[in-house]
Parts: structure tokens; sequence; C-alpha cells
């Protein structure tokens, strides 16, 4: 496949990826991310793994290879995003600063202290996140979680147009 799109569009050349389609499994988002050295955003509506399981997919020397090598910094995920597919997202994107996420009201916490964890090796470059589809009463779970936990120090919490965006 990557050989058929480098003939229509040079892959080394691409920066940005709109992968728009729930039929495009990991393997196939990896393939295409390792014959686009040059991508640094990356947009992905959904991960499916089809017969694969995380495990076996974070264990593959594809895996492996696109995540020491890839320069992706900003990683859009459309699909709501459970601690599983945060997990797998940042080990494939160790370098991303800013990371977009659709994000159930009840995982909040559970995911922004992953992500903010000074022992996650995967988010060290992570200095930004956004919340879509977030309602006004996450701003101030936010701002509690994050003052009671000392997750961070000097950060903004700001909403517009019902997506939350923390900076740090």
């Amino acid at each position: 496949m990557t050989t058929v799109l480098n003939r229509i569009l040079p892959l080394n050349l691409l920066t940005e990826l709109v992968i728009d389609c729930g039929r495009f499994s990991l393997k196939k988002v990896m393939e295409l991310i390792q014959s686009a050295p040059s991508l640094h955003t990356l947009k992905l509506s959904s991960i499916p793994l089809f017969k694969d399981t995380r495990e076996t997919i974070q264990q593959s020397e594809l895996f492996q290879v696109v995540s020491a090598t890839n320069k992706v910094q900003h990683v859009i995920y459309s699909e709501v995003c459970k601690l599983e597919d945060l997990k797998l997202l940042v080990a494939l994107f160790p370098r991303a600063k800013q990371l977009t996420i659709n994000n159930y009201a009840q995982d909040l916490q559970t995911n922004v202290w992953f992500l903010l964890d000074k022992q996650n090796e995967h988010t060290r470059h992570l200095c930004s996140l956004r919340f879509t589809s977030a309602s006004k009463i996450w701003i101030k779970r936010l701002d509690r979680l994050l003052r009671s936990q000392l997750l961070i120090r000097n950060y903004t919490l700001k909403m517009f147009n019902r997506q939350l965006y923390l900076s740090w």
C-alpha cells in the first residue's frame, strides 16, 4: 500500500496525515508513519486492532521501530479515548507535545493522572492537552485535581467551544 501511495504522493514530504476510516488498522497506520519520516501531525478517528491485541501490537518489531523513529508531535484522536487507548497512543508517539482526545467525564481523572505522571517516560515531551466535547464542570474538576495532586505547577486551563485546553 505505501508503495502505491508513494507513487501518487511522496510520503517522505508528508507532514500532516488525517485517517478518518474505521477500517484502517493500526498496523497500516504504523506502516504509513514509517514511510513518512517528516510527519509531525496525525489525526486518527480510531485505532482498530482487528485480530491483534494491544500487547501483541506493542511487542511487534514494527511498533518498536515506529515508536523509536517517528517525529509526530501532535496527535488528535477523535474516538472516545479510554486508558488502554491512551497508553497505546503515548507509547507509539513518545515525542508528542500536544494531544487531543475525546474523553468520558468519569475517565478524566484517570487519564490526566496517567498523562501527567512524572514516572511516565512516554509523556515527558507532552506540554498541552485538549479535551473535546468537554463540559464546563470539567475545568473545575481538572483544576482541583491538578492542585490537590501537585501533578504540574504552572499551568493554564481554558474552555472554548466545548473544548478544554490544558497547557503547562
